[in-house]
């Protein structure tokens, strides 16, 4: 009887803590991801991003884009894309000139 009691308040007492260490988690992907998004969106201030609209000719933004990806190596693949879908300049040049209907 003593172990069982004693098997039950430890399965209650690691149950807390996981659901815990769940919540912290959550919550520190949460802030990380709501600051990765901020700092995406400010790339797309810079002036370098006029590029966009004569297809970086002079590759500043893919240059730009290589040199992001190099400081932050959580970051897979960035990738430029106009209006209608196509990439115009990405950190892996074999993106360049394809179609992204979304994120993939």
């Amino acid at each position: 009887m003593a172990i069982a009691s004693a098997r039950n308040a430890l399965e209650n007492a690691v149950g807390r803590q996981l659901a815990e260490i769940a919540y912290d988690t959550g919550a520190d992907l949460s802030d990380l991801l709501e600051r990765e998004r901020h700092n995406i969106a400010s790339w797309g201030q810079e002036d370098v991003m006029r590029e966009l609209l004569v297809g970086d000719i002079d590759k500043r933004i893919a240059r730009a884009l290589v040199a992001a990806k190099e400081s932050a190596p959580a970051y897979r693949d960035l990738m430029a894309i106009n209006l209608y879908g196509r990439v115009v300049a990405a950190s892996d040049p074999a993106l360049i000139g394809s179609m992204q209907n979304g994120l993939d």
